[in-house]
């Protein structure tokens, strides 16, 4: 029998948590401070009836974006 122990760490890879931002219609939108940047980044959540394909000709699609 082989036993394994690993010990890391987990502030080195610790990040700022998600906060609910916005929660209408569906859609959940977190945000949360980059790092030291100061960058606030953002993520979206949501269900869609359409497939892979679907989504990722719509994101492809640049030339519709306003």
């Amino acid at each position: 029998m082989i036993r394994v122990c690993c010990l890391l760490s987990f502030d080195t890879f610790s990040q700022t948590p998600w906060e609910l931002d916005k929660d209408k219609d569906g859609i959940k939108v977190y945000t949360r401070i980059e790092g030291n940047s100061g960058f606030k980044a953002f993520k979206a959540v949501m269900t869609v009836d359409a497939s892979t394909d679907e989504i990722l000709n719509i994101l492809k699609s640049t030339a519709s974006y306003t």
